[in-house]
């Protein structure tokens, strides 16, 4: 589990998105900003957590399993688009419950859909719009590897 702590003035915007892009380009698990003596977790999905007990939430986080993900490019030429259509049947009917944090950026919620036996699609991590899906082909719970075909809209 690889993490970084920084110190911060304020939760502004600006300062959450500079080290959400230091999050990803250093592959981190996490980043834990510390500000006015309080404690947040900045998430991989743009999540914001309060954190009471640094070091409980620390030592708590070495049993989590953590995938890496491994984006493909998608030679099956399948048809999804009934799979597509009842993705955004259920998109439209619960975007109201898709929580949002900061600027109006989205932060919880997930719409998947089975395509067969082995893949489905679903809503991206850290999403701006909530029409932004991927296609996971496979996830390998050995390895702790899933594969998806990149980042995909209507």
């Amino acid at each position: 589990m690889e993490y970084s702590k920084i110190n911060l003035s304020s939760l502004t915007e600006e300062n959450i998105e500079n080290t959400y892009l230091t999050l990803l380009t250093h592959k981190y698990s996490f980043m834990v900003l510390s500000t006015n003596h309080q404690n947040y977790i900045l998430t991989k999905e743009r999540s914001i957590i309060p954190v009471e007990n640094l070091d409980k939430f620390l030592k708590e986080r070495e049993k989590d399993i953590y995938y890496k993900t491994i984006i493909q490019e998608d030679t099956n030429s399948r048809n999804i688009e009934k799979e597509l259509n009842l993705f955004y049947y259920y998109l439209n009917q619960y975007r109201l419950s898709f929580h949002k944090l900061y600027g109006g950026k989205y932060r919880f919620g997930c719409i998947a859909i089975r395509i067969d036996d082995h893949s489905f699609l679903t809503t991206i991590r850290g999403k701006k719009e909530l029409d932004e899906y991927t296609i996971v082909n496979s996830v390998d719970f050995k390895n702790h590897i899933v594969s998806v075909r990149g980042k995909n809209h209507k």
